[in-house]
């Protein structure tokens, strides 16, 4: 029963002015005071029904904060899900790229530079830098056929072979300007690999 229902019935409208008149017999007691009294009564029974309201608004924010809480440990939890898987990824292909160092210097390149960006998804970088005159279409064929299962390889050699192409056709017109060809590779999720003549 909240404080407002217990008191409806002694201060309601109706009943209001009986009260009054038997306050009438207490000389003493001037309207002012009783103005004050209810004044009073009025200012404890808000207290009351705001005291009430405040506990709902913490209950609620404790609430709030539980469910936040909650979030973050689902959000961590995820994310360290996703750094392992991440790592795994990067491992197997760190194992492909060792598996491709041997077939890069047949072709006459070597690592120029290499760089690791550690994050929830890390990436590796590398460069790799040769003669263009050293690389040869059909060793190039040779250590495909040989690698079908490597992708990094396979996608590497396809670029290469892209790249050598390009540059056959532009000496064909008299531009042989470029002397060294540099492929960089990003080896991340997902890996990308770019070659450019220098």
């Amino acid at each position: 029963m909240t404080p407002i229902e217990f008191f409806s019935p002694i201060f309601s409208a109706a009943n209001l002015p009986p009260v009054l008149s038997q306050l009438d017999a207490f000389p003493s007691i001037s309207s002012n005071w009783l103005f004050l009294v209810v004044v009073v009564i009025l200012v404890l029974l808000v207290y009351f029904l705001n005291k009430n309201q405040v506990k709902a608004v913490q209950n609620i924010s404790e609430q709030a904060l539980q469910i936040q809480s909650k979030v973050i440990d689902q959000v961590q939890d995820q994310t360290t899900e996703m750094a392992a898987i991440a790592q795994e990824k990067i491992n197997l292909i760190l194992e492909e790229y060792q598996k491709f160092l041997p077939y890069a210097e047949q072709l006459g390149l070597k690592v120029d530079s290499f760089s690791i960006e550690a994050g929830v998804l890390p990436q590796i970088k590398t460069s790799l830098r040769g003669s263009i005159d050293n690389i040869k279409n059909e060793m190039i064929e040779k250590i495909k056929s040989e690698n079908n299962n490597n992708k990094l390889l396979i996608a590497v050699l396809n670029a290469i072979l892209l790249a050598k192409k390009c540059n056959d056709k532009l000496e064909s017109v008299y531009i042989s300007l470029f002397k060294d060809i540099i492929i960089d590779i990003k080896l991340g999720i997902p890996p990308a690999i770019s070659v450019r003549f220098q």
